[in-house]
């Protein structure tokens, strides 16, 4: 697709992965609460604080969607991006962010099968996440017969429609693996931010280090 496509491409993925990055906390707090409730035999808490997570993901996530679509083109800018470059970095992250929920709530699933010592499951969910990226890329990106060439656009709508697909694969498992608990209380939530507090600022900070860099 040419420089101005890769590098737009560089930057939109540096800021969206920082941005991403930064709310690790809620898998490592996931996966230090189920560890420690499946330990003491609660399956019931496990369970809950895994409902909680995953509703503060969709929520944090989808906040990023709707309020990150006008801030894209200036986050482009603020990594350097200029003129064609910085227009299509907008456009690969705009729609990259329709994936954000998914990619939120992928975080505290896989943080909920490492708790239970799962590590297969989001190893085969990661590839073929990875799979279906690149076949919709070889599709989207320069087009073939009745798909037009999307080019960039193509590139983000790939890995956004990736990511949902991984997603539901693993709400399926962790349903099965965790029944919906009978009541969710709100006010449990603030032992994942008491957890991952200073994760948070500690992978701002860091990210914020290396996108300066």
């Amino acid at each position: 697709l040419g420089t101005e496509a890769l590098a737009a491409l560089g930057v939109g993925t540096a800021a969206l992965s920082s941005i991403f990055w930064v709310f690790n906390f809620l898998g490592i707090g996931t996966q230090t609460e189920v560890a420690q409730a499946v330990g003491r035999s609660d399956g019931e808490r496990a369970a809950r604080m895994i409902y909680l997570a995953l509703i503060m993901a969709l929520a944090i996530g989808t906040t990023m969607l709707l309020m990150g679509q006008p801030l894209m083109r200036p986050a482009a800018q603020l990594l350097g991006a200029q003129g064609d470059v910085a227009d299509q970095a907008a456009l690969y992250m705009r729609i990259r962010l329709l994936g954000a929920p998914a990619v939120l709530a992928l975080l505290v699933i896989f943080g909920a099968l490492r708790g239970i010592q799962d590590m297969r499951t989001p190893l085969w969910i990661a590839l073929t996440i990875n799979a279906i990226n690149m076949v919709l890329d070889a599709l989207l990106i320069m087009g073939t017969g009745p798909i037009p060439a999307l080019g960039i656009a193509g590139v983000a709508a790939a890995s956004a429609a990736a990511q949902w697909v991984g997603v539901i694969w693993g709400l399926f498992v962790i349903r099965r693996v965790f029944p919906r608990p009978r009541g969710l209380d709100l006010r449990e939530s603030r032992q994942l931010l008491r957890v991952g507090g200073d994760l948070f600022v500690r992978t701002a900070m860091l990210n914020l280090y290396l996108l300066l860099t």
